[in-house]
């Protein structure tokens, strides 16, 4: 089968839609299937390249670059035009806007072609669900084409209610090998010492993700504070929390850091590349997740292979990590608070949960307990349903029923 992805971005643009379309298109090949994708290139040149996987690439200039709606308008004239000499089998568009109209106008033209949508962050919360503008031409989008895919059960319920269309669920897959193996990677010396000077375990928190409102690091920080504060814990260890990202918060989190007099405590990495990613979280103890609102969460998966518990949001409209998680066997799900985040960090810590039987073992040891039981259930889920053979084939399959009804 044909297949051809319409992306907006493509790697090395680092996005994670760029991400995902890579990794898709890259085990779609290896199944045996040609792969074509179609995105912008950074300059205002054409360009074409076939990638090592086979996967063939056009990249398309990147017009009228000082207004963002011309060049969309323009990108999808290109775009279509392209199409028309591919003779593709199915058109896979990565937006609902502009790119799933193309893909539907493109199929309603020629019958033969299946064409799909999926929805990403962006698709549904400003331009479905926030803009009024712009919503009348998402459900043309998304009525337009022969399938609709969301990332999350809560985009899905959006998608219906806006539109009318039930969506199918399509998850996110992530490379199960990458990072698994000693990288070299050199990390800060914090993470040299298992004990301070008093004797006491040193714990590291991390937090990945941009700076921006929407991801909750203040709650984390918060939430520190609190922990910090409490003796039964200050007691036995010392709290150390690693930021990685960058965003518009970042001052305002820095100076939150230093209003609560954790500034000390508190490690700001900035970006980072992948690889160091996986190394801070096969360095760290936790990872705390306080988010308001994911299409996905590629990052909790990451964390899931790299056998870090995982303390999250529980909110219905969090999105993919509620989807992903189960809390109590492969996470902590609380309350988005700061004050149930700092409970879950010393329950993941501290706490006797009740479940080596004896009665007997220190508060430290039954707090290991519940972390080795956290990790390990989620490294096997993240191994046997989000690898991208799981996710390429699962979605084969729907794309096999739909043909056959088409």
């Amino acid at each position: 089968m044909k297949i051809v992805f319409l992306t907006p971005e493509y790697v090395p643009y680092v996005g994670g839609i760029s991400h995902v379309t890579k990794e898709f298109a890259d085990e779609l090949a290896v199944l045996g299937h040609e792969v074509v994708v179609i995105t912008r290139n950074l300059t205002k040149s054409d360009k074409f390249e076939v990638r090592e996987s086979g996967v063939k690439v056009h990249r398309l200039p990147h017009l009228f670059s000082f207004s963002a709606y011309i060049s969309y308008v323009f990108f999808s004239i290109m775009v279509f035009w392209k199409l028309l000499f591919l003779k593709a089998d199915l058109v896979h568009s990565q937006s609902f806007l502009p790119l799933g109209i193309v893909s539907g106008i493109y199929s309603s033209i020629f019958s033969k072609t299946l064409s799909v949508t999926q929805g990403h962050g962006k698709d549904i919360n400003k331009e479905l669900v926030g803009s009024r503008i712009l919503r009348p031409l998402s459900r043309f989008a998304i009525r337009k084409n022969d399938v609709v895919f969301a990332l999350c059960n809560y985009h899905g319920r959006l998608i219906e209610e806006y539109s009318g269309v039930k969506a199918k669920l399509l998850a996110n897959g992530v490379d199960l090998e990458k990072g698994l193996l000693n990288d070299g990677v050199d990390l800060p010396r914090v993470f040299l010492r298992s004990k301070d000077y008093s004797g006491r375990r040193v714990v590291h928190l991390l937090f990945v993700g941009r700076l921006i409102k929407r991801k909750g690091a203040d709650i984390l920080l918060e939430s520190a504070r609190l922990v910090l504060n409490d003796q039964k814990f200050n007691s036995k260890f010392d709290l150390k929390i690693h930021i990685i990202g960058e965003g518009p918060e970042y001052l305002s989190l820095k100076q939150l850091a230093s209003d609560l007099r954790i500034e000390l405590k508190v490690f700001f990495h900035g970006n980072m590349d992948s690889l160091k990613v996986l190394s801070y979280m096969k360095a760290c103890d936790t990872f705390v997740f306080p988010t308001h609102k994911e299409a996905f969460g590629l990052v909790v998966l990451e964390a899931m292979k790299m056998k870090l518990p995982i303390i999250c949001s529980k909110e219905n409209d969090v999105g993919g990590p509620v989807d992903i998680l189960e809390n109590g066997k492969t996470a902590l799900l609380v309350d988005r608070t700061a004050k149930s985040f700092a409970q879950g960090i010393m329950q993941i810590f501290d706490l006797d949960i009740g479940e080596k039987g004896s009665g007997e073992s220190s508060l430290e040891e039954s707090g290991s307990y519940f972390r080795n039981k956290l990790s390990k259930n989620a490294f096997e889920t993240v191994m046997l349903k989000y690898s991208w053979n799981a996710i390429s084939k699962g979605y084969l399959n729907i794309i096999s029923e739909e043909k056959k009804r088409n």
